[in-house]
């Protein structure tokens, strides 16, 4: 079970739901997480990147996960296309802090 859901979230997000727009070959093809530009505007995205973050560095408690969302978007709002990975690799300095 997530540890946060969509009412949990502070910020305005596209909760669309919109089928791909790549070829079905294309898109069903493995590519390595770390190289997936975050999406920070879709908030499916968002919830997912959370809850995947907080299972992976063992955080259980529901207002630190929280306390992500505005991390996130303070640095998404600097640069535009940045990947998971470097986006992970930036919250576990912040979280060092």
């Amino acid at each position: 079970m997530p540890l946060l859901d969509r009412s949990d979230l502070k910020y305005d997000y596209d909760w669309s739901s919109e089928a791909g727009k790549e070829p079905r070959k294309e898109a069903t093809q493995q590519k390595p997480s770390n190289t997936n530009v975050f999406r920070p505007k879709e908030g499916n995205k968002v919830l997912d990147f959370i809850n995947e973050y907080a299972k992976s560095r063992n955080i259980s408690e529901k207002e630190e996960a929280r306390n992500l969302e505005p991390l996130l978007q303070k640095r998404l709002e600097k640069e535009d296309g940045i990947s998971k990975g470097e986006l992970e690799e930036w919250l576990d300095t912040q979280r060092k802090q």
